[in-house]
């Protein structure tokens, strides 16, 4: 019994459970508070469209809302709302034709007006006065109206020749007219083209008085010291007033002389002047912008630019050539005397003749038979030849002889027909000589006593030998060996070298010509 009734109150229990769910109503919903902000707007803006959705069911739903526009749908959205909630909607519009609009939402209405934007007109474009002088003012005028609906702001931009002068913004409702006004200096002489907006006009600004030289001429080009130039330019007054023209020769840069002249607008008038020159050159004459020379001519000047001396130093009695180059620094041809003074007194003079700018040489020969320095000049060059008495050493004379106490030999044999001075040095250090011997031609010795180590030949050859220079002054010739010489001494044995200066049948060294710097020095 228990059991049953226990069963029982489990039924109605439940039974109590499932009744109020199948009892509930469905979803219903209701819109209100249709809003539209604003409701006023201009084509191509947005407004946007808010209204409120409650769920009066007893169950979640999904409320559909539809947006119309003259009964066209245009856009739709489902929102779930859940029982006895509000929810707000909303949606963006942009319409780009104006009009006004029936505006639909659930059973809401509403309208918008889509207002023409503002468009903006300028005509009637008046300029006072169109001709003025510079520095004066002139007013320009407009009428600037609002075509459109709704208010916008006009940007007004005046420009002067392309070039913006001024800007403003002007706010206008729609379909007012206004007028707007500018007033402007102008300095600039011409035709300026005013345009405001889209309107354009013309203004003249009268020309001052402005000079213009158009010939600068000189009578003649190339004068002598002291001579004199006339200078004679064209001066015209390109304006429309008269006006004084202040003239300023300038030469090579320094003003000389001004004058001042007054000329009606677009008459035309010569100015001259004129000028003395002493001094010698290129003179740039200057007025007004243009730009002439003149020469003065230099006279004839001379100058010693180069000599030689063949040979320096020379022997007793042996003929000397003395030559210099003199140039004509002038412009015109002039006569040199060209005078050669040894010791301080003329042995000879020569006369020539030479064109502008033309260089020539003169040539004297003498001879001295004492030895000794004796000065020269020829004009301002100045110089000092040397006069030796050549000797012939004998075969043998050692004018250097540095190495000693070895073993090795060197043997030369000079079979040309000029002496020598045979110079042996170190491969390392070839500019200091270590045995210097004199070889007469046709002659042989033998250099004794050479230490061990590595050694190279130079020789000169020549004539006339001077003990105080230690060098040839006749023919001279300047060689070296190309091998290395390799003295060794071991036990009983010893190096010895034969060489030729002449060359031989069968040789095998080789020798190379140098300048004289490149030559050992005995000094």
């Amino acid at each position: 019994m228990k059991k049953l009734l226990l069963s029982f109150i489990g039924v109605v229990a439940l039974a109590a459970l499932i009744l109020p769910s199948a009892c509930k109503t469905p979803a219903q919903f209701e819109v209100t508070s249709l809003d539209i902000t604003p409701k006023e707007m201009v084509a191509g803006d947005s407004t946007i469209v808010t209204a409120s959705v409650e769920n009066v069911g007893e169950t979640e739903g999904i409320y559909h809302a539809v947006l119309t526009i003259d009964g066209v749908e245009v856009e739709t959205k489902d929102i779930p709302i859940i029982a006895g909630a509000k929810q707000d909607i909303s949606f963006q519009l942009t319409e780009d034709m104006p009009g006004t609009y029936k505006i639909e939402l659930g059973e809401l209405i509403g309208t918008l007006k889509v207002l023409s934007p503002a468009q903006f007109r300028v005509d009637q474009l008046t300029i006072t006065p169109d001709e003025i002088k510079p520095g004066e003012t002139v007013s320009i005028r407009a009428d600037l109206e609002n075509t459109g609906e709704a208010e916008g702001i006009y940007q007004v931009v005046l420009k002067v020749n392309g070039r913006v002068r001024e800007t403003r913004d002007i706010t206008l409702a729609g379909g007012v007219k206004k007028e707007i006004s500018f007033q402007i200096t102008e300095d600039t002489p011409g035709i300026c083209v005013i345009k405001l907006g889209e309107l354009i006009g013309g203004l003249r600004v009268l020309r001052p008085a402005k000079f213009r030289v158009n010939l600068l001429s000189l009578t003649p080009n190339q004068i002598a010291p002291g001579g004199t130039i006339g200078i004679k330019a064209g001066l015209e007054n390109a304006g429309e007033i008269e006006g004084t023209y202040y003239a300023t020769l300038m030469v090579n840069g320094v003003e000389v002389e001004t004058k001042d002249t007054t000329l009606a607008g677009g008459a035309k008038r010569d100015i001259s002047f004129q000028l003395t020159e002493d001094m010698p050159g290129t003179y740039k004459v200057e007025l007004g912008g243009l730009a002439v020379t003149f020469k003065v001519i230099r006279p004839a000047e001379f100058k010693v630019v180069s000599h030689t001396i063949t040979p320096n130093p020379a022997k007793v009695g042996g003929e000397i050539e003395i030559r210099i180059d003199v140039q004509n620094l002038g412009e015109i041809e002039g006569t040199y005397v060209a005078s050669l003074i040894v010791d301080g007194i003329v042995e000879e003079t020569k006369e020539i003749t030479l064109g502008g700018g033309v260089t020539k040489s003169v040539s004297f020969a003498i001879s001295r038979d004492s030895p000794g320095n004796y000065e020269i000049e020829m004009g301002s060059a100045k110089d000092v030849i040397r006069i030796i008495q050549p000797v012939r050493l004998s075969t043998g004379t050692y004018l250097v002889k540095k190495l000693g106490g070895g073993l090795g030999e060197l043997t030369i044999e000079n079979g040309l027909d000029l002496d020598a001075v045979v110079i042996l040095v170190d491969s390392e250090e070839p500019e200091v000589p270590l045995m210097a011997v004199y070889i007469r031609s046709e002659a042989s010795y033998t250099m004794r006593e050479i230490r061990d180590g590595t050694y190279v030949i130079y020789f000169s050859l020549g004539e006339d030998w001077d003990n105080d220079s230690k060098k040839f002054i006749g023919k001279t010739v300047y060689q070296r060996f190309e091998d290395e010489l390799h003295f060794k001494t071991t036990g009983g044995t010893y190096t010895t070298y034969k060489a030729t200066l002449h060359p031989v049948i069968g040789g095998t060294a080789g020798t190379e010509y140098l300048d004289e710097d490149e030559f050992p020095a005995l000094d």
